[in-house]
């Protein structure tokens, strides 16, 4: 779908959704019929909710980007994805974040910055082949 420009991109988004949205009720139904009977969402906290909204308005965006740049870029916004999911949440939830979770996404930022650092990618120029001397 992405080589169909002219395809709306929300319109990718519903199929993409619905196909994965199916395929996870085919799931529930299949092997975890006891859970759906008893109430899915049954002790999901407003946490939990607001994860799963987050996560959705993420993957939107994400689907926005990934339309219309290239691969190098695709990679360095999935791997900024994780650490602006962390800081975005604790932002929203109001709670602090371990030095680990610090660490860890300060480290993933440095990295992709380092990389970015490094300018586009350039094909090596071929060396010139000396010539065979015909006698």
């Amino acid at each position: 779908m992405k080589r169909k420009a002219a395809m709306d991109i929300n319109l990718q988004n519903c199929i993409l959704y619905f196909f994965c949205g199916g395929f996870s009720m085919i799931y529930l139904l299949a092997f975890q019929m006891d859970d759906l009977h008893s109430g899915f969402f049954t002790g999901f906290s407003p946490q939990c909710i607001q994860v799963v909204i987050l996560q959705m308005l993420t993957g939107l965006a994400v689907s926005r980007i990934l339309k219309y740049v290239d691969a190098v870029t695709k990679t360095i916004v999935a791997a900024l994805r994780g650490p602006g999911v962390i800081f975005f949440g604790a932002w929203i939830f109001h709670t602090a974040l371990q030095i680990s979770e610090v660490i860890a996404t300060v480290v993933v930022c440095v990295a992709c910055y380092l990389y970015l650092r490094e300018g586009p990618l350039v094909k090596p120029k071929d060396e010139a082949v000396p010539a065979k001397v015909v006698k």
